[in-house]
């Protein structure tokens, strides 16, 4: 009967110290966010891709392929402050040098009608806007590729420290 108590006793304890290993090993397998939104999505570890796009976090290369954001849906973009959005944006508070590479199909960042206005009114709002195409205010930008980008905004078509165009 001891004998039979014991072997449940080192049962349970077993499976308790299972099910505490397997909730810290989903606790550490967090995702880890890269401070990158792309067409207002949220780039992590568990999200490095998306229509037209992929994202290399070893490298920080954004690869745009047929990639289209532009100001049909309010709710695509990434608010940075409360009247400017963007369409690939990089978080203030982090550094990052990113290069954005083109290739295959050409990619369309904006819309041509947004260009030359002061600010964009969105939908039925009474709500007028500002857009960026890239906004990256810490770190560089490198655009490099074979396939057209086009990037059309009411504000700054890309904003960073610096911006440099390599063999596209």
């Amino acid at each position: 009967m001891r004998k039979r108590l014991f072997l449940n006793l080192i049962l349970v304890f077993i499976v308790a110290l299972t099910a505490a290993a397997a909730l810290v090993l989903q606790t550490s397998a967090a995702a880890v966010d890269y401070g990158l939104d792309v067409g207002g999505k949220r780039v992590t570890s568990d999200r490095l891709s998306g229509e037209g796009w992929k994202f290399e976090p070893d490298t920080n290369t954004l690869t745009l392929n047929g990639f289209i954001s532009d100001v049909a849906d309010k709710a695509t973009f990434m608010k940075y402050t409360t009247w400017v959005y963007s369409f690939i944006y990089v978080d203030d508070s982090k550094y990052m040098d990113l290069t954005i590479r083109t290739e295959g199909k050409e990619s369309t960042i904006g819309d041509p009608y947004i260009s030359g206005h002061a600010a964009e009114r969105i939908g039925n709002t009474d709500s007028y806007n500002t857009f960026y195409g890239i906004y990256n205010p810490n770190g560089n930008v490198t655009i490099t590729g074979s396939a057209r980008l086009k990037v059309y905004t009411n504000l700054r078509g890309i904003s960073a420290s610096k911006l440099t165009m390599d063999g596209c």
